[in-house]
């Protein structure tokens, strides 16, 4: 049976980027993954999209990875259509543009 995909976003790249630094090259992730060396550099150039989630799994097995929350991707199947077309639409903002957007709604929802 083939599972559902996990969103791929910034901060797993990021975790990645922090996992290279750290282990010092690819290579090392690839093999404490499992995960092709090729694959482990498209992943440090990839912003958004989808990544299976066998291979999502493989990579948690990495301590960056074990600080985030595996549901930032998976939680999507519980939104609505409308917050689904809201959190898209969101993502495709320029990244200072999205926090002005989040300040705003924090302050809102303090008031």
């Amino acid at each position: 049976m083939k599972r559902a995909p996990v969103r791929w976003t910034k901060e797993y790249t990021d975790a990645l980027k922090a996992a290279k630094a750290h282990m010092k090259s690819a290579r090392k992730i690839a093999s404490h993954t499992g995960i092709h060396e090729s694959q482990i550099g498209k992943f440090l150039k990839k912003t958004d999209g989808w990544v299976d989630k066998d291979t999502f799994e493989r990579l948690c097995r990495l301590k960056e990875f074990k600080k985030l929350s595996a549901s930032v991707g998976a939680g999507v199947e519980n939104m609505t259509d409308n917050e689904k077309i809201l959190l898209k639409l969101f993502r495709k903002l320029p990244t200072d543009i999205q926090k002005e957007k989040l300040l705003e709604l924090m302050k809102m929802v303090t008031l």
